[in-house]
C-alpha cells in the first residue's frame, strides 16, 4: 500500500500526515470540519484556551458518534424484528400455494 504525504493545518499548527493517496480528500474535510469546530466552539463560548477547545470540540464528536451507534442499533433491532415477522408469514411449504 503506497502512502503519500499530506500537511493539515489544526488550530494555526501544521501536520504532515502519511497517508493513502484514496483518503487524501477525507483527510482534508476532517481537517476542515475540525477547524469549523473549533471555530463555532470559540465564538460560542468566547473560549481563547486551544486545550479547552479541543476538549469541547472531541467531546461533542464522541457525543454525536455515540447517539447515532445507539440510533443505529435502535434501527437494526426494528429491522431484525420485521424480518422475523415477514418471515413467519411466509409458507414454507410451496405446495400450499395452489
Amino acid at each position: 500500500m503506497s502512502v503519500i504525504p499530506v500537511r493539515i493545518k489544526i488550530l494555526d499548527r501544521e501536520y504532515t500526515l502519511r497517508v493513502s493517496p484514496e483518503n487524501k480528500a477525507q483527510i482534508y474535510r476532517a481537517a476542515e470540519a475540525l477547524n469549523q469546530a473549533l471555530s463555532q466552539k470559540q465564538r460560542q463560548f468566547s473560549v481563547l484556551d486551544k486545550q479547552d477547545l479541543l476538549s469541547f470540540v472531541a467531546f461533542d464528536g464522541f457525543f454525536e458518534a455515540l447517539r447515532q451507534q445507539d440510533e443505529t442499533e435502535t434501527v437494526q433491532v426494528h429491522l431484525e424484528k420485521l424480518t422475523e415477522t415477514i418471515n413467519e408469514s411466509i409458507p414454507t411449504d410451496v405446495s400450499t400455494l395452489s
